[in-house]
């Protein structure tokens, strides 16, 4: 898979993580909504189970999954992602060509 990050990367005092809200829209369209309050584990928490198995250097990334919500896109689509406090992100999603292999 792929993945999108930013628009913008913040300092980690800059903002509370436990209480960020989350949207997606597909062309328009409302496909996903939560707020980081609903996560069963919260950030904090993540990190310090992460960093028990694992040593994390500054500039790492941590990807804690999806909300609820996930569907296919396609070629054309528009797709809209904000983190409040942060901003958005706008993608539109274009199809990779065919690679042809030859033996």
């Amino acid at each position: 898979g792929i993945v999108s990050l930013g628009p913008a990367f913040v300092p980690r005092d800059y903002l509370d993580v436990n209480t960020l809200d989350v949207t997606c829209h597909v062309n328009g369209e409302l496909r996903q909504e939560a707020s980081t309050s609903d996560w069963v584990v919260g950030l904090p928490e993540a990190i310090a189970t992460l960093s028990r198995h694992l040593t994390l250097h500054p500039g790492d990334i941590i990807l804690t999954g999806t909300p609820s919500g996930v569907g296919p896109l396609n070629d054309g689509d528009e797709v809209l992602c904000t983190v409040s406090g942060i901003g958005a992100l706008k993608t539109t999603i274009q199809r990779m060509p065919a690679v042809q292999v030859t033996p």
